[in-house]
């Protein structure tokens, strides 16, 4: 797209760090502080070597011949075949409901503690429009 990397890297900043710091306090208040820690330090191991082996699954691909490569649903093709791939996409969709799901929920608690009289399943409905335009937009530049 058109973005700079400035927008870029808020972007990311946002969507990954924001939408998982969210969660983050409901989860300590119900682990405890230890457990919290450990698990905390472990999932970020996992996701932090995860990246990376994605990367350099994509940059032996591309040593082997394997071109174009522009999503994770190609390295599932080229690594599993067609299965593979459908299985990254549905993966990546399930994800990216629960996300999506997530940040709603919280956005209509914030916002019910604003307006007490509206119940958080009417904000959590009348944000999806909102949120579905918003979803529309090419170019972070515009916004």
């Amino acid at each position: 797209g058109g973005s700079t990397p400035r927008q870029t890297v808020i972007n990311i900043f946002i969507s990954f760090v924001g939408a998982g710091m969210l969660g983050m306090p409901y989860a300590f208040s119900r682990s405890g502080w230890a457990l919290g820690v450990m698990c905390l330090c472990a999932v970020s191991t996992a996701n932090v070597y995860c990246m990376l082996l994605l990367v350099k699954t994509r940059r032996r691909l591309e040593l082997n011949g394997h071109r174009n490569i522009e999503g994770y649903g190609d390295v599932g093709r080229i690594v599993l075949g067609e299965q593979g791939e459908t299985l990254v996409n549905t993966c990546l969709i399930i994800s990216q409901v629960g996300f999506a799901t997530a940040y709603i929920i919280f956005i209509a608690a914030n916002l019910t503690s604003i307006f007490p009289g509206i119940g958080r399943a009417v904000i959590c409905y009348g944000c999806v429009p909102m949120l579905s335009v918003l979803v529309q937009v090419k170019d972070m530049a515009v916004l």
